[in-house]
């Protein structure tokens, strides 16, 4: 379902993940849905849900399709002395909503690399 719905580049093997993510959100939505109908508020509002993640797995998947912004030069950079981010930024493959906002906002980018750099002190 999810695959169909949104489709992403293969670059960060996020296809099977949304799938899955997508069919978890789906599934307990019918669940809790019980007898009523399935109309179309209920299948809007099911979407929506849906998409509050799926939308920052098409940014970041679209971001990597492009020449990086400066700032995901310099969170890739920092994350090779810093144990911390490396880990976040790895991390964020599996839930990549975590990416928001520093891997889009150089100012926030800033912020998390200085926050985690005094963490692995």
């Amino acid at each position: 379902m999810g695959d169909v719905v949104v489709t992403n580049d293969p670059i960060t093997g996020q296809g099977s993940n949304t799938a899955s993510k997508a069919a978890a959100i789906y599934m307990k939505r019918i669940a809790e849905r019980g007898d009523k109908p399935f109309d179309a508020q209920w299948m809007q509002e099911t979407f929506d849900i849906f998409w509050n993640y799926a939308q920052w797995v098409v940014r970041w998947t679209n971001s990597l399709l492009v020449p990086p912004a400066p700032q995901v030069l310099q969170l890739m950079g920092a994350a090779s002395q810093i144990p911390p981010l490396a880990r976040r930024i790895a991390n964020g493959f599996n839930n990549p909503p975590d990416y928001a906002p520093w891997w889009f906002d150089a100012a926030k980018a800033q912020g998390v690399i200085k926050s985690l750099a005094r963490a692995a002190v």
